[in-house]
């Protein structure tokens, strides 16, 4: 089965630094593999006000434009209507396996988590509570260049797990696994 990965990418300050950087070297990487990519740029400032497909360097390159809008839930109106897009310019072929690799998306979710306030929390749940929380910060935080959350954070959350969560192997294995990434820097 052939696989195409699509890299979704915005315009930020982030997407000319870090997150710019982090996308050139993998679409680097993928240059030299048998696995076919494109790089979605959403809220391009780049290709006026229609969307653009150009060749980058061995790639497509598929622009989104922004759009301006005073109606409150424009944000919302934009993602349903990047999805239409993106069923436009996405072959349906059922021999393909599409990857989608949505970094900004981590960045808002990251800023989502940060509102909930960790030291409140009673859930120990998978799904809506404090064993969720931590699993999503380990497997995001666990090499220092992606960690975005603070170590106050990090800390609110071991000492919520400590006193919330039940007893046992895997409680252990998740306050060290937070622990130790609070002490990468050491």
């Amino acid at each position: 089965m052939k696989r195409k990965v699509y890299i979704f990418n915005g315009a930020s300050r982030a997407a000319a630094y870090g997150i710019g950087t982090y996308i050139k070297q993998l679409t680097d990487c993928l240059r030299n593999t048998d696995i076919e990519f494109e790089v979605v740029y959403l809220h391009s400032q780049n290709s006026g006000n229609e969307v653009a497909i150009t060749e980058e360097s061995g790639y497509k390159q598929l622009s989104i434009p922004s759009v301006t809008s005073t109606v409150e839930r424009s944000a919302q109106y934009y993602q349903r209507n990047i999805a239409y897009l993106l069923k436009e310019f996405i072959p349906d072929d059922k021999n393909t396996q599409y990857i989608f690799h949505l970094n900004m998306v981590l960045n808002e979710l990251d800023n989502k988590i940060l509102k909930w306030d960790v030291r409140y929390i009673k859930d120990c749940s998978l799904e809506k509570g404090l064993d969720g929380l931590a699993h999503y910060v380990i497997s995001r935080c666990s090499t220092k260049p992606n960690r975005q959350l603070p170590d106050t954070y990090i800390q609110d959350l071991i000492t919520a797990y400590q006193t919330n969560a039940p007893d046992g192997t895997s409680k252990d294995k998740i306050i060290a696994d937070l622990t130790a990434i609070l002490h990468q820097d050491s």
